[in-house]
Formats: C-alpha cells, sequence, structure tokens
C-alpha cells in the first residue's frame, strides 16, 4: 500500500490554484487552437442587439435580443389656406410661410399655403366666400370689414386664454392694433400692418415742426411764395383734395387734433352728432382757406395719394398731412432725389390744452388676418396665427416689406436700420393712435363725409352747410343700423 501523504490548506490552495491556472492556459490554447463552438440564444428584451464572448473558454455565445420599441407614424400633415392680397404685404407673408413650412411644418404637421386674389377684387372674393360659409380659406387677410365680417370669423378669446395653444402674449402690440380687431368685446382678428397719419415736412426749413394748427397755417403761409417771394418752396401745404374716402379720413385726423371726435370705434353715433362742432369747423375752414388762398396747390383738389408723394418729393411744397407708409419712398435716394435726406416726421397739429399739453391725435388702420369660422382646420389656423403674434415672425415680416404695429419691433435696432422712421412713429402709435370704426358701413360712412367736405374746400359750399349736410345724412345711415 503506497504511503499516503498529507497536505495542509496552504499547500492545498496552492496545488488547488495551479490547476485551475493551468485549465485556464489550457482552455486558452484550446480556443486559439480551433473554432469556437458558437451557441445561439435568443432574447426579447429592450436594448441592443450583441454578441457576447465569454472570456476563458472555447465558446462564443450569441445574444441576438429583440429590441421593442414604440414607433410613431409620421403626422399627418393638415394643410391650411392662408389668404392675402398681392402687393408688398403677400411679398413679406410668402417668406414667413416659406420659413414655416421648411422649420415648423414637419414639426407641427401643419403646411400652409397662400392663396392671393387680385387686389381690387379682394374685399368682394373673401366678402362671398365667408358669407357663403365656405371652408376654402382658413385665414383671411382683411381690412376695416372685421365689423361686418365677425358673424363669418372665429372668436379668438378662448384660443389665446389656453397657454397649451398660445404660450405666448398680445402686449407686445400697440393696444389700438388690438382694439382694432375688437367687436363687441371679442377678438376677431390680429393685425400684421398699420397705416398711421402723420405730419411729413422739411426738416431741413423746419428746424422744429409746427405743435398747434395756429402754429402749421403761420408756417404753411410762410412757406408759400405768394406770401413770401423770398420762401425756398412755391407752396406750404399740399392738400389731398380729391373727392375720395381716404382724404377725408387724413382730414378727420385734423379735426380730431381740434378737439372734434372722430369715427373712433365705439364712438361712431357721438361723432355724427359733433361734426357740426366748432372743433369740426376750425379744421375744415382750413382746408378751404389753403386751397382758396393758394397754400395748397390749385389742382391739389384732384390729389389723392400719389399725387400729394409727388408734388412733395418735386420739392414743391413744406409740409403735408399723409399715411405712414409714404416715408419709405419719400426717404428713398434713388425715388426721392430731391428730398430723401431732408424729410422729417411729426405728430399732427392740434391744439393747446388748458395744463399748456398739445392735443393729437392719429387715426389708424389695420391690415390683419382673422379664421374663417366656417373652416375645417381652426386649431390648426390658429397654430399658425399664434406664430405671426411672434417677434420672429413679425421681424421677418417687415425685412420682407410688412409693417407689422409692435412695440419689440420699433425698437428693435435690426428694423430701424430697415425702416428709419420707427423711432420718430414710435411715440405717435404709442400715445397719439387711436383705432378708426369698423362699423359694418364704415366705406359708406366716408364716403358720405367726404362728398361733403370735398364740396367746401373745392368752393361749392361754404363750411357750415357742408358740415350739416354730412351730418342729416350720416344720422340717416346710423339709424337704419
Amino acid at each position: 500500500m503506497g504511503e499516503e501523504k498529507k497536505i495542509n490548506r496552504r499547500d492545498y490552495l496552492k496545488y488547488t490554484g495551479a490547476a485551475i491556472g493551468g485549465l485556464v492556459v489550457g482552455g486558452a490554447l484550446g480556443y486559439l487552437a480551433k473554432p469556437a463552438e458558437v451557441v445561439k440564444e435568443t432574447v426579447t428584451a429592450p436594448g441592443v442587439t450583441t454578441t457576447v464572448t465569454v472570456p476563458g473558454a472555447a465558446t462564443t455565445v450569441e445574444k441576438t435580443v429583440t429590441v421593442e420599441k414604440t414607433v410613431t407614424p409620421p403626422k399627418k400633415e393638415v394643410l391650411i389656406k392662408v389668404n392675402w392680397w398681392p402687393g408688398p404685404e403677400s411679398d413679406a407673408i410668402a417668406k414667413v410661410i416659406e420659413r414655416w413650412n421648411k422649420y415648423l411644418a414637419p414639426e407641427t404637421g401643419i403646411k400652409a399655403e397662400l392663396v392671393l386674389f387680385g387686389r381690387e377684387a379682394h374685399v368682394d372674393k373673401i366678402t362671398s366666400i365667408l358669407l357663403a360659409g365656405s371652408p376654402e380659406l382658413d385665414i383671411v387677410f382683411e381690412y376695416y370689414l372685421v365689423g361686418k365680417l365677425a358673424p363669418y370669423l372665429e372668436p379668438l378669446d378662448d384660443y389665446l386664454a389656453d397657454e397649451s395653444l398660445y404660450p405666448y402674449t398680445l402686449t407686445d402690440f400697440y393696444p389700438a392694433a388690438i382694439n382694432a380687431f375688437k367687436v363687441d368685446g371679442k377678438q376677431y382678428g390680429i393685425p400684421t400692418d398699420v397705416s398711421v397719419h402723420v405730419l411729413i415736412y422739411r426738416k431741413d426749413l423746419i428746424p422744429n415742426p409746427p405743435e398747434t394748427i395756429d402754429e402749421m397755417v403761420e408756417m404753411a403761409r410762410k412757406f408759400t411764395r405768394k406770401f413770401n417771394p423770398n420762401s425756398p418752396t412755391e407752396y406750404g401745404y399740399i392738400v389731398s383734395g380729391k373727392t375720395l374716402l381716404y382724404n377725408a379720413m387724413l382730414w378727420e385726423s385734423l379735426m380730431a387734433s381740434a378737439g372734434g371726435t372722430p369715427f373712433e370705434l365705439g364712438k361712431e353715433l357721438e361723432a355724427v352728432e359733433n361734426l357740426t362742432s366748432p372743433a369740426a369747423k376750425k379744421a375744415l375752414e382750413v382746408y378751404v382757406n389753403f386751397i382758396k388762398e393758394g397754400i395748397s396747390p390749385p389742382d391739389s383738389i384732384t390729389y389723392e395719394y400719389a399725387e400729394a408723394n409727388a408734388a412733395f418729393q418735386a420739392g414743391k411744397a413744406a409740409m403735408y398731412i399723409q399715411w405712414n407708409a409714404a416715408i419709405g419712398e419719400l426717404r428713398d435716394k434713388e425715388k426721392s432725389p430731391l428730398v430723401w435726406d431732408k424729410v422729417g416726421i411729426a405728430p399732427i397739429p392740434g391744439i393747446r390744452l388748458p395744463d399748456g399739453t398739445v392735443l393729437h391725435r392719429s387715426r389708424t388702420h389695420y391690415l390683419g388676418f382673422s379664421i374663417n369660422k366656417a373652416s375645417l382646420h381652426k386649431k390648426e389656423a390658429f397654430k399658425f396665427l399664434a406664430y405671426l403674434t411672434t417677434t420672429r415672425a413679425m421681424l421677418d415680416y417687415l425685412k420682407n416689406g410688412g409693417f407689422p404695429p409692435m412695440r419689440s419691433i420699433f425698437v428693435n435696432p435690426e428694423a430701424q436700420a430697415i425702416r428709419t422712421e420707427l423711432p420718430e412713429l414710435d411715440i405717435i402709435m404709442a400715445k397719439y393712435a387711436y383705432p378708426a370704426t369698423t362699423h359694418p358701413e364704415v366705406f359708406t360712412i366716408y364716403d358720405i363725409l367726404v362728398k361733403h367736405i370735398s364740396a367746401a374746400w373745392s368752393g361749392v359750399i361754404g363750411v357750415d352747410e357742408a358740415l350739416s349736410n354730412a351730418q342729416k345724412e350720416l344720422r340717416e345711415l346710423l339709424r337704419k343700423k
């Protein structure tokens, strides 16, 4: 019988470790010497497909993992049709829509398409579509018409109050601009462009523009060669005297600054009753005398927007009341080589009040957009509408030809570099602008008004008779409504 050898614990561990080490080395040598056996195991679990090699073994375990994941199908695209009218405004909105479709449509699933009608046919076309209850358009571009079309437009108040739909703010807009799209306290649209009346004057000739109407009259006489042979201009003032409703609007700002009651939103009846007030008479007498005395060009009774601008561009006159849209053209060196660097802007001259301040009023009207009540995609249309109330969208709009009434745009240095008049207009918009009426008969109101007041400044009838006749006809019109 062989001798039995006792092994203590330390030796046991030493021999055991050597054996294990040999197995490891042998295993490794064996792994290198022959192909590994592949064992496939399919596991269903969240993760990534992988191959696992077990170290120290001649076997590769390949785990094929089936990944379970939820795949979100692409959003079904909704096409909304956005109506604008041809011109600089549509050129501008086309660029905004282009950016929306490129960057935001994939995220929202909402694509916008621009729909244009001819400028002359625009009003009739959108009116017929809305009154017919047609879903042809989702967003309509309108002006003056919100009062007439409100029953066919979608009220926006509930949408604007829902922060999940509208995480922005309307307080960035000038108050008059937002109020211009209210009917019976409800919001029916958002403004995109502003038209405001200003006094345009030759700042090289007039260091300090007139603050009051009396100062304006005196200054206009001074710069009329008939009264001052040394005047650098032939005429002191340009009256837009054609029998055209827009010219009645220009006169209205002068009348309001004289202390009269303009056709302001919600004050139509009051305006009619005050048409024969001393303020209205004063304002009309100014225009009558300007034409009668030759302070305004003799053919200015046929002037409207373009003719008045042309007279100022030619250096014929020292000042006039005009729409702000003219400023860009007047300050363009190529279009207005004689005056481009001489164009000043000021509030409409008014009357001095008992506290020493001067009353200035400027009529404003707005272009803007509303949602068609018959649209099949009102929520999607609102999401696009909401984007148009952001500074980013409106800065793009201004860069490409629009003129949004938004404070953040007016004080933006990039915007000011494009439209130099923004700082000058800011105070007028903030302090003196009032929203024009949105009465359903707005066009008829001004047609009646201009018919009578232009008869006065053309010398056909007197001031009192003209205002009285306008008052009577307007009373009859508004009583029917």
